[in-house]
């Protein structure tokens, strides 16, 4: 698979410079936050249940990056993927930033795509990623409703723990229990609020794509109750 030449660049320059210069130099002037949280505020700690849940939305992050690079190489007259994968890159980064502010051993130690290396998330990912591109495959349509999956599930798993991790024996018992549901974290906090809104956004231009080939107002919801997917297209 031969990815596009900017993508490669940017791989290279997260390689070599790590997440934070990458995000800066990936963001435009007008999308960066303003506020940001000082160097005083690495003196907070995380527990388990925010650390285990930061793991696991970095691969989270980066899986939906790398099966949107595959579908975009696969239906390269789908412009939808190839912008999309670059948000993914940024939000990708911001998770990985925010690790390292507070020394969280980054999971993923090779960026390729479709290769994810956590120690405990990193085979569900790995079979994720097979099973999106698998589906994706098969048609354009299948493609762009694999992307509208991608985000209705990123959304639920950022505000409440996965039954990845609850499924596993690290003492998180309850939905309830990490995530943003969970966290009193500022920071952490913040950052889920920024990818709440990029899969919100993601969503409903995955719709619009899909609805223009099957007539407005078929979407169907995947994942997340019809209530609140309606509530997020603004129906």
């Amino acid at each position: 698979m031969t990815l596009r030449l900017t993508q490669i660049t940017s791989y290279l320059l997260v390689a070599a410079l790590g997440c934070s210069a990458s995000l800066a130099l990936a963001e435009k002037p007008q999308n960066r936050q303003k506020g940001k949280t000082t160097d005083s505020d690495i003196s907070k700690t995380l527990d388990t249940n925010e650390k285990t849940h930061l793991v696991f939305m970095r691969e989270e992050e980066k899986l939906a990056r790398d099966v949107y690079v595959t579908l975009g190489t696969r239906y390269p007259n789908k412009k939808i993927f190839g912008i999309i994968d670059d948000s993914e890159q940024r939000h990708t980064c911001a998770v990985c930033d925010m690790l390292k502010k507070y020394g969280v051993d980054d999971p993923s130690t090779n960026d390729n795509v479709g290769v994810f290396t956590g120690e405990a998330f990193g085979p569900y990912f790995t079979e994720r990623y097979r099973a999106l591109v698998h589906r994706g495959s098969t048609s354009a349509m299948e493609a762009l409703m694999v992307g509208a999956l991608i985000e209705e599930m990123d959304m639920d798993d950022i505000v409440y723990c996965p039954k990845e991790i609850l499924e596993q024996d690290n003492g998180i018992d309850d939905k309830d229990d990490c995530g943003k549901a969970y966290t009193d974290n500022p920071d952490i906090q913040q950052l889920y609020t920024s990818l709440l809104k990029g899969s919100e956004n993601h969503l409903r231009a995955f719709v619009r794509n899909i609805e223009r080939i099957q007539g407005e107002g078929t979407y169907v919801a995947q994942y997340l109750p019809q209530v609140q997917v309606n509530e997020i297209l603004g129906r």
